[in-house]
């Protein structure tokens, strides 16, 4: 905050517009403590309304306790951005473990790391050829195995990105599938090419998130294949069982590497519906995704019994090898809280361990006041018909930012991140926080001549900022100098 020393001097004319300027901030900032003054007594009374029983659905395999993410803050870190160790230009594992002891600092208990596997990046990261190795990137396994230990050392648990909708088309799984090598060829969602003309007909009109059909013809197998996201993201079948083991496959797979859980990536499209009806169109660009209802892609029943599955497979692991309960975070940007709640599950099955509290990200903005924030964390928190959570025994969760949305230092403003963070903080249940947001990190200014997220190169003109993720990945600046 920029300030006007007075000190041994007079104030002049020229000094009284940043005099003005500062006492105008000062005035901001005070009504803004005034604000979450007034949100955290509403929230105490709320609270000591609450139901009794606050006891977690899941507790400890060993001891009974809570399990460690009860009230724990679970610290998201973009390993591209965060330290590059060999000036290469990319972030990299040793980086990070050469600020483990900053990380312990924090007093997080854990650290989630967006993907590390191998990936031709056409998504950065979030199209994997490889789920059970190493992007060389980043490092090698036994540089993994090395963090996982410091940070342990630390008390300080890893939780995986995991990406269950899709792999990347170089994945050997699509590579054989596209050959319809038996073992494969239903590992994901194919339709006949229809022809009429010797023009391919996609079976329907779904469009894909990043716009144009969900359908890409493959020569080899001379069918289409789904995809809802980049023509080389195609979405595995859960409508498979073999896929369904051989990704249980790769959650033991790293929990045997001492992770503590992970954070499911885009769950609300792990099914389509079998009747491959078209959407309905709203109007507005037919090749873009916003322009339909996603009634058949997204939220689809069978959904949840998958997320159901995978959320067995972590407790059953815990209770064989009498490890911690492993967390199971879930991101679905619905915003009807009778569809969140699915992600719940009931007491005696659980879906998830929580769905993502996104609902301060979509609804709030710096104009709102301390009811709107207080009405949207109720929405979620206390148990009625009406909200998220469908009883004292689900566990909550609140989040600010990540990694698809500008840092919230720059969707409100920096003067806004200590009342934020105590905002979160001083909620129940776990906070869900994102690498520089501690500093009051703004987001990193990239003109759409460096864009590198296929989603800012792909933006419609005049949503390039509003549709980039690259600002709100920059750097995490280590010192005042260039490029830290």
């Amino acid at each position: 905050m920029a300030t006007t020393e007075l000190s041994g001097q007079s104030t002049d004319c020229k000094q009284m517009p940043e005099l003005r300027a500062t006492i105008s901030l000062l005035d901001c900032q005070f009504e803004m403590w005034l604000a979450v003054i007034g949100l955290l007594v509403h929230l105490a009374a709320l609270t000591s309304g609450a139901p009794a029983d606050q006891t977690p659905a899941s507790t400890s395999a060993t001891d009974g306790d809570f399990p460690w993410y009860y009230q724990g803050v679970v610290y998201q870190l973009y390993p591209r951005s965060f330290q590059d160790s060999n000036g290469d230009g990319i972030g990299d594992l040793k980086g990070i473990l050469q600020h483990v002891d900053y990380l312990a600092s924090l007093g997080i208990d854990a650290v989630w790391l967006d993907p590390i596997q191998p990936s031709p990046n056409k998504d950065f990261g979030y199209d994997i050829s490889d789920f059970n190795a190493i992007n060389p990137e980043y490092g090698t396994m036994e540089d993994f195995k090395n963090l996982v230990a410091a940070l342990k050392a630390k008390g300080i648990k890893v939780v995986m990105d995991y990406v269950p909708n899709h792999t990347s088309n170089l994945h050997n799984w699509f590579i054989q599938s596209s050959k319809g090598v038996d073992a494969y060829k239903d590992y994901y969602v194919w339709q006949p090419a229809n022809k009429v003309g010797g023009v391919i007909t996609p079976p329907n009109n779904w469009t894909g998130q990043f716009g144009g059909s969900m359908w890409k013809y493959n020569e080899d197998r001379d069918m289409l294949y789904l995809h809802q996201y980049l023509d080389e993201q195609p979405d595995l079948n859960y409508r498979c069982e073999a896929v369904i083991t051989a990704m249980e496959d790769v959650l033991k797979f790293w929990m045997n590497l001492g992770v503590s859980g992970f954070r499911m990536d885009t769950v609300a499209t792990l099914v389509e519906s079998a009747t491959w009806a078209n959407e309905p169109y709203n109007g507005g660009d037919p090749t873009q995704y916003n322009s339909y209802t996603h009634t058949m892609t997204t939220e689809q029943p069978e959904t949840y019994e998958v997320l159901r599955r995978f959320k067995q497979t972590l407790e059953n692991f815990s209770k064989e090898n009498k490890r911690e309960p492993m967390i199971m975070m879930t991101e679905s940007y619905s915003n009807d809280p009778s569809v969140l709640r699915r992600y719940y599950g009931n007491q005696t099955a659980q879906v998830t361990t929580f769905p993502f509290n996104f609902l301060a990200i979509m609804r709030m903005g710096p104009t709102n006041t301390a009811k709107d924030w207080a009405d949207t964390i109720n929405t979620w928190y206390y148990p009625t018909e009406n909200s998220v959570m469908p009883g004292s025994w689900a566990q909550p969760n609140f989040v600010l930012g990540n990694h698809d949305q500008h840092r919230f230092a720059s969707r409100f403003t920096p003067e806004h991140t200590d009342i934020l963070n105590m905002v979160q903080l001083t909620l129940k249940g776990t906070a869900v926080t994102y690498y520089g947001d501690e500093l009051g990190l703004v987001d990193t200014g990239v003109r759409r001549d460096e864009a590198r997220d296929i989603q800012g190169i792909r933006a419609l003109p005049g949503q390039f900022y509003s549709r980039s993720r690259d600002p709100q990945r920059g750097p995490m600046p280590w010192n005042s100098t260039v490029n830290a």
